[in-house]
């Protein structure tokens, strides 16, 4: 056993944390949110590197591979010390090149909130259904920003298909702006949010921080007897009683919910024309009468 192995397994039977090999990782600056990058500017940071004023803290840790980033990454894979950083920076990008990334990450973080700033807007949020029911909806109603991906929690985003109860949690968790003028926020989780209520008053703390002056929805989702010879059988085994117990935690956190299930009256609820959804908006657009 070399000394490399005799060190972790040390580290192990002490319960230390492996640190992470930063130094073997190469990676080209991008503008997508990456979950493996928070590990590395968490690293650069604790190292001393100063990456930037972007993210929620304003320490430069936001899960995007910018100029910066690299930068900082390239030097410490080098052992440039941090306080040598400066010039190693200039050599590595130019002025310009910072400057239009600069720019164009501007422009992501802003169209990621994009629209939400209307007055009279009615906002959804969830999971894959929000974008079928904005279109029902009209010019009324529009979908709120939309994450990066299932697992972004970056705080760019309120929506993403194939997210659950737990999903949305976090990402209204993460989200920092306040929209103070939106009037309805409409929350569409139902197929992949039924394993528990746990995170419904945690959620809606969140989004009553975001959206102070809303009211909520919850619109209830698919399941029933219906989807059991579909693509999707566990639907199934899901019943009345059950989801009344799962959407009444959102009654007790002060949130409406709709009273018209999608149940198995269609198993195709990706388009806009599911007769359930006209229902929806029209309880939405009467105030939730």
């Amino acid at each position: 056993m070399n000394l490399q192995e005799n060190i972790k397994r040390i580290r192990s039977m002490m319960g230390l944390r492996e640190e992470t090999e930063i130094k073997d990782i190469d990676m080209e600056i991008s503008l997508k949110y990456n979950p493996k990058v928070i590990e590395i500017q968490k690293e650069l940071v604790n190292k001393g590197y100063h990456i930037g004023k972007f993210g929620d803290s304003k320490d430069g840790i936001d899960g995007i591979y910018g100029p910066i980033t690299k930068a900082a990454h390239e030097s410490y894979k080098k052992e440039i010390p941090p306080e040598k950083f400066k010039s190693e920076l200039e050599s590595t990008t130019s002025k310009k090149e910072l400057e239009k990334i600069d720019t164009e990450y501007k422009k992501f973080k802003e169209d990621k909130v994009e629209n939400i700033k209307n007055d009279n807007k009615n906002i959804i949020i969830g999971d894959s259904i929000t974008p079928h029911l904005a279109k029902v909806g009209g010019t009324g109603f529009s979908s709120g920003p939309k994450a990066l991906n299932a697992t972004d929690y970056s705080g760019v985003g309120l929506w993403y298909g194939g997210i659950g109860l737990t999903g949305l949690q976090k990402m209204a968790d993460a989200y920092k702006t306040i929209h103070p003028n939106v009037k309805n926020v409409v929350i569409t989780i139902g197929t992949n949010g039924y394993g528990g209520t746990g995170g419904v008053g945690t959620l809606a703390t969140n989004l009553k921080r975001i959206f102070p002056n809303a009211k909520f929805f919850v619109c209830q989702g698919a399941y029933g007897e219906g989807w059991k010879s579909t693509s999707y059988p566990s639907l199934s085994k899901y019943t009345d009683k059950y989801i009344n117990t799962f959407y009444s935690a959102f009654t007790n956190a002060g949130i409406t919910v709709v009273p018209y299930p999608i149940k198995d009256t269609v198993t195709e609820v990706h388009n806009p024309n599911v007769p359930v959804y006209k229902k929806w908006i029209s309880f939405i657009n009467n105030g939730g009468n």
